[in-house]
């Protein structure tokens, strides 16, 4: 059977079973022998005389650890990865922080999750601004003179003496000299004159119109006619004047059916030169 070991116990407490504390190293003390060995006995090997060291100041709390206490062993590569998952996170949280003040688009910069992708709108073309259309420049109208008003014989029953009266000054007009000469009585044409006369008395004439022709008085053979006369004529500086009569003309019905001019008096309104 082996040999059972003792156990001491050291100056600081610490009850050992070798020859020196494992807490302050002090060497186990020899324990005192009864019988002197003899002058001839062989001397044992001198003993290291122990240096009693000096015990360190400790904490009042502190407790000394166990002699077969192990500390957790750390990777090294494992405090790496956590050191940088930290710091990645205190990262990111900071820009998230920044980002949440500028906006949407910080956040999504930094963020480990896709984000959607933005729908771009189409650009929407600015209306053309529309230019107004030049306008032409206004022409500047000429002031006209009122036109006369050329006589219709759809306003007065053909046949009439207000339809005789009015082709009369129509014939002068359109220089139908010997119709208008016809469309007089014998005592007009030999009050006139010859036909010669007659016709070189409106040699100057542009125009005679006869206009709101009103009946004065009548019968189924003579007729009394009121109406305005216009005439222009031109003159030898090359102006034409234009000339306003109120006349009056009786008319007789001749055998045949037609309506000839016995008298006429005309009275002068107005002139002016045109």
């Amino acid at each position: 059977m082996g040999e059972e070991k003792t156990t001491w116990t050291c100056e600081c407490g610490r009850v050992n079973d070798g020859n020196f504390c494992m807490t302050c190293g002090k060497p186990r003390p020899q324990a005192a022998t009864q019988d002197a060995e003899p002058a001839t006995a062989t001397p044992s090997a001198p003993q290291p005389m122990a240096e009693t060291p000096t015990e360190p100041t400790r904490p009042a709390a502190f407790v000394p650890p166990a002699a077969n206490a192990t500390r957790p062993s750390v990777d090294p590569a494992t405090a790496a990865q956590s050191s940088f998952r930290a710091m990645r996170t205190a990262l990111i949280a900071g820009v998230a922080v920044i980002a949440l003040l500028l906006g949407y688009g910080g956040y999504a910069a930094v963020s480990d999750q896709p984000q959607p992708a933005k729908t771009e709108q189409a650009a929407v073309p600015a209306p053309e601004a529309s230019e107004a259309p030049a306008k032409a420049p206004e022409k500047q109208e000429k002031k006209e003179e009122p036109k006369l008003a050329m006589p219709s014989f759809t306003d007065v029953p053909p046949g009439s003496a207000q339809a005789a009266l009015i082709g009369y000054y129509d014939d002068i007009t359109k220089r139908n000299m010997q119709s208008a000469y016809g469309r007089l009585s014998d005592a007009m044409q030999n009050q006139m004159g010859v036909y010669e006369n007659f016709a070189n008395g409106y040699q100057t004439t542009i125009s005679s119109q006869a206009s709101d022709v009103k009946v004065q008085s009548s019968s189924d053979t003579q007729a009394t006619l009121s109406y305005t006369l216009t005439s222009k004529d031109r003159t030898d500086s090359g102006k034409t004047k234009v000339q306003t009569f109120r006349g009056q003309a009786t008319l007789e019905k001749g055998a045949d059916g037609t309506w000839k001019i016995t008298d006429m008096n005309v009275k002068k309104q107005g002139e002016r030169m045109e």
